[in-house]
């Protein structure tokens, strides 16, 4: 009949009879003892119960975890870098795209360009889209009395 059981810290597991023949199982059970997460570098090291090195201290076994721990945003070219717990930062390059400046496209003098909207892209990409905005640039009365408007749209002046 069992009269006691116990376990040590190595895992040994001793089982007393009443009969004073004891069983004894070295180091049969394993479990962690301890667990360290560095969030700074990323290193998780784990020691478990009875593993020892060659100096007789307890074996730890260590990885390192890589996450994103910090995100920086160049406003100026739009350059996201993500920067790492362990190995190299992570860098997209015009990441992210925003309009700069938004014209009207009306050339080197009044009603010369296209009048479309002109925008310009922070990563230096530049784009007239849409319609002509037309608008009238001049109105006057001939000698006719006939009203003549001059519009800012190429097509309508032709």
């Amino acid at each position: 009949m069992i009269e006691n059981v116990s376990v040590n810290d190595d895992g040994t597991i001793i089982i007393n009879y009443t009969h004073n023949d004891d069983l004894i199982l070295e180091k049969c059970l394993k479990w962690i003892k301890n667990i360290v997460l560095d969030p700074t570098t990323g290193r998780f090291t784990v020691t478990y119960n009875h593993d020892t090195n060659a100096t007789g201290e307890p074996t730890t076994y260590t990885t390192y975890l890589d996450w994103i721990n910090n995100v920086d945003f160049n406003t100026n070219n739009g350059t996201l870098t993500f920067g790492h717990t362990h190995g190299a930062d992570t860098i997209f390059t015009n990441a992210i795209k925003w309009p700069s400046n938004i014209s009207i496209n009306t050339g080197v003098t009044e009603g010369e360009g296209n009048q479309k909207l002109h925008i310009t892209w922070n990563n230096g990409n530049e784009l007239d889209i849409g319609n002509p905005i037309n608008y009238i640039m001049d109105m006057q009365v001939n000698n006719n009395n006939h009203l003549l408007v001059k519009y800012s749209d190429p097509a309508r002046r032709q």
